[in-house]
């Protein structure tokens, strides 16, 4: 289940980052985070909020960037907790056909 769960993550985490870099990459289109980080800038006429926009959009860039390490670190170790499970239960096997032989 860890593994399912850790998949779908990183699948969404790394498709949100490719869609973003997808947008940004073109300047035909403004994105949230290039309008507002544009605007802030002018003091005049821009809102009161989009410095703090621009700020709250690139950390949710790198919130996402963080979560996709999380996601890849999460299935190596259910990578590991599964093949720790195949090994033990080996490891079982081979202790209960040694008991079974000593009986």
């Amino acid at each position: 289940m860890t593994a399912v769960a850790g998949s779908c993550g990183l699948v969404v985490s790394a498709f949100g980052v490719a869609y973003f870099n997808a947008l940004d990459g073109k300047r035909e289109r403004d994105t949230l985070l290039s309008w507002t980080c544009q605007w802030s800038e002018v003091v005049k006429s821009a809102p009161a909020d989009f410095g703090r926009i621009c700020i709250e959009s690139k950390f949710s860039l790198d919130m996402v960037v963080l979560l996709i390490i999380f996601d890849v670190l999460t299935l190596g170790l259910a990578a590991w907790g599964f093949s720790m499970e195949l090994k033990m239960a080996k490891a079982r096997r081979s202790a209960n056909e040694k008991v079974d032989q000593l009986s």
